[in-house]
């Protein structure tokens, strides 16, 4: 959708969105759905290595790949230069339509990775799991420096802003506030980020 008929990349990844949990309600009929195999459970779920549960390692092991390919690979540098000016990037030589079609793809297997690791830990699937997962990615990704006009974003600033969004929530359920204002306060940490943003981009476009 994005990367050959041009949709807007937004609108395609909440589209979509809709669309797969729309498809695991009706499949489901949003019961629970048992049966993981105790193996699986046993080694991803609760399974730890020198203390430190096996979903950590994988997790560290997956932003370290990111980094690497992000700053090392001639690949890496594509995906910042589509961001930053596809017209530009087409007449160098670049696959456009390729880079696109390998990133989103990147993305949506990490996104496979993190479901399958969340249903280790809950040991059932269930189709309301991560309903929140997309605000917050967008959330983690613009508050760690991420623009959305692309072009520029580092993954390391992205973990970190995630991991501020985590302990952020944390302490929202130990204060004891109710889910609901968490999610407005998720909202307006995000309308924060993107209004900072903006009002950088600007004043370096002054500049």
């Amino acid at each position: 959708a994005v990367a050959v008929l041009g949709v807007n990349p937004l609108i395609a990844t909440l589209a979509m969105t809709s669309i797969v949990v729309g498809g695991t309600l009706y499949f489901t009929q949003g019961i629970p759905v048992y049966g993981i195999p105790d193996s699986f459970m046993a080694t991803f779920g609760s399974g730890r290595l020198f203390g430190v549960p096996a979903s950590v390692w994988i997790a560290l092991a997956l932003i370290a790949l990111v980094i690497v390919m992000q700053r090392s690979t001639a690949f890496g540098r594509h995906v910042h230069a589509v961001g930053g000016n596809p017209q530009a990037t087409r007449l160098s030589g670049i696959g456009l339509r390729r880079v696109l079609i390998a990133v989103y793809a990147i993305s949506g297997s990490l996104a496979a990775v993190t479901g399958l690791m969340l249903t280790a830990l809950v040991g059932s699937g269930q189709s309301s799991i991560g309903s929140t997962a997309t605000i917050e990615s967008v959330s983690a990704a613009v508050i760690g420096g991420v623009s959305l006009r692309g072009g520029a974003g580092r993954a390391e600033r992205v973990v970190l802003a995630a991991l501020f969004l985590t302990v952020l929530a944390n302490a929202l359920d130990l204060a004891r506030i109710d889910s609901k204002y968490q999610t407005l306060v998720l909202g307006a940490v995000l309308i924060a980020a993107l209004t900072g943003e903006k009002l950088l981009g600007k004043r370096a476009a002054d500049a």
